[in-house]
């Protein structure tokens, strides 16, 4: 079973996951890139990520499966699910801290048994969206983390991840990319 990292972001989110994947190789887990936007930026998106990432990178469709060491964009205006099996589900239920993705939409559909292989990420942005996710997650078993929001564009999501007391960390962009190769390091045991 694939290791998963999910990012949430929203304002300044691009910018930010530009600077954090540049050149991240992982080898044992997915990334599933959970950024507030509006449809006809999900193209785009993509097009900027596969510039700088050196793995693969996806818009997710229904039904995608997640696999190691590729890169996933959940597509505007969907929330996407992972199931117990991997593949990444999209509906278009109700916005959920008034966006469309939200990560705490997707953090809340971890089974535990993925939760358990999980690290979550809380990025810049404006709101709450998030905090709802990590909770629950690592309740299940998962990993949090959450960006500075001294580093961050938009402080407010991540410093209300860190107000529910399930960070495990508080990283800088760096310390971030550090994290994320450790934690994929210790996937592969």
């Amino acid at each position: 079973m694939t290791s998963l990292i999910i990012i949430g972001s929203s304002t300044g989110g691009i910018k930010t996951l530009k600077v954090l994947l540049e050149n991240v190789t992982l080898q044992n887990s997915a990334i599933v890139l959970v950024q507030h936007h509006p449809p006809y930026v999900s193209s785009p998106f993509q097009a900027i990520m596969a510039e700088t990432c050196s793995m693969p990178v996806n818009i997710a469709s229904n039904g995608s499966t997640l696999r190691p060491a590729t890169i996933w964009i959940i597509p505007g205006d969907f929330h996407g699910e992972i199931d117990i099996s991997g593949h990444i589900q999209l509906h278009q239920g109700p916005k959920v801290c008034h966006v469309r993705p939200s990560v705490d939409v997707t953090l809340k559909s971890i089974d535990p048994k993925l939760a358990k292989r999980s690290l979550a990420a809380i990025l810049t942005g404006m709101g709450r969206d998030g905090s709802e996710g990590v909770r629950t997650m690592v309740q299940r078993g998962g990993q949090a983390l959450a960006q500075s929001p001294e580093s961050s564009v938009i402080p407010s999501m991540p410093q209300n991840a860190i107000n529910t007391g399930c960070i495990h960390e508080i990283c800088s962009l760096s310390s971030l990319r550090v994290r994320f190769m450790a934690f994929d390091r210790t996937a592969s045991l």
